[in-house]
């Protein structure tokens, strides 16, 4: 893996950050296990939200965008250019 951009990085930060508590008693050591807890809790959320789109089909992705839907029946009653 190569290692992350300066805007990946960012982006990681924060993400750890959203999930990161630390003990009141703020120590260096729990500080350290409470960003560990952080990243494994943000993995295995990204890793559901990868799997969920991955379940997603076309039918339920138009049943939830009925703007794109309309765009489609429209499109195919546009008359075709030689």
């Amino acid at each position: 893996m190569t290692p992350p951009n300066q805007y990946e990085r960012e982006n990681a930060i924060d993400a750890i950050d959203g999930y990161w508590s630390p003990d009141p008693h703020f120590t260096e050591a729990n500080a350290r296990k409470a960003f560990e807890a952080a990243k494994e809790e943000n993995r295995r959320h990204r890793l559901r939200d990868l799997e969920c789109i991955e379940a997603i089909t076309f039918e339920q992705f138009l049943y939830a965008r009925p703007l794109i839907e309309r765009r489609l029946k429209e499109y195919a009653q546009l008359p075709k250019s030689p």
